[in-house]
């Protein structure tokens, strides 16, 4: 971990002593800039370490206005149709868009990761359920949804890992640690600023 700080330490150095620098070239502006963007990674990348270590439940707070509330590792997001003006709110796995809960299903999405070929599923510590074959539209849209019992188990569920085998061959698995997800469906489906 120290080794962390001191890297992050003297790119914040360096930032410094070359910011009057910057000023003469624009080729060295967009330097800084970068490695400006860079720091902040890191420094991000070191607070989730550092969470994470200490095994802390708190989530990451988003700076994003269009979070309502999170809950455990659930950001609840609201957002309005421009055409109906109907909120709705969705929630987000860690941040992640690839992992959606709304008020009646999960969503993992594989677009951009080759595509649903089959699907295997385990909630808790539950034997894995039957591999299965996606739908047209799970196949069509690159996504897996969890509707009916699996949607069911999920909700009432501490962990899912799901394992998907991909049109091009490869496997992506998610394990997921499911605390909140309750409380997060309660406010989907409840909370009146996601209900017109």
């Amino acid at each position: 971990m120290l080794g962390r700080w001191t890297l992050v330490t003297a790119a914040l150095l360096w930032v410094g002593s070359s910011s009057v620098a910057a000023q003469a070239s624009t080729s060295d502006r967009s330097r800084v800039v970068r490695l400006q963007h860079e720091v902040d990674s890191l420094k991000a990348v070191i607070d989730s370490l550092q969470k994470t270590s200490r095994g802390s439940p708190t989530p990451v707070v988003s700076a994003d206005p269009t979070v309502i509330s999170s809950v455990g590792n659930w950001f609840i997001h609201r957002s309005v149709d421009k055409m109906t003006d109907i909120p709705t709110c969705t929630g987000i796995y860690k941040d992640d868009w690839n992992l959606q809960l709304n008020d009646d299903a999960f969503y993992i999405s594989l677009r951009g990761r080759g595509g649903v070929e089959s699907i295997t599923l385990r909630f808790d510590n539950d034997p894995a359920r039957p591999m299965r074959l996606p739908s047209e539209m799970e196949k069509s849209i690159s996504m897996v949804e969890l509707k009916g019992d699996d949607f069911s188990s999920f909700i009432n569920s501490t962990r899912l890992r799901a394992q998907v085998l991909t049109v091009l061959g490869s496997i992506v698995t998610e394990d997921m640690d499911l605390s909140g997800v309750k409380r997060a469906h309660d406010i989907i489906t409840t909370d009146s600023r996601c209900r017109k």
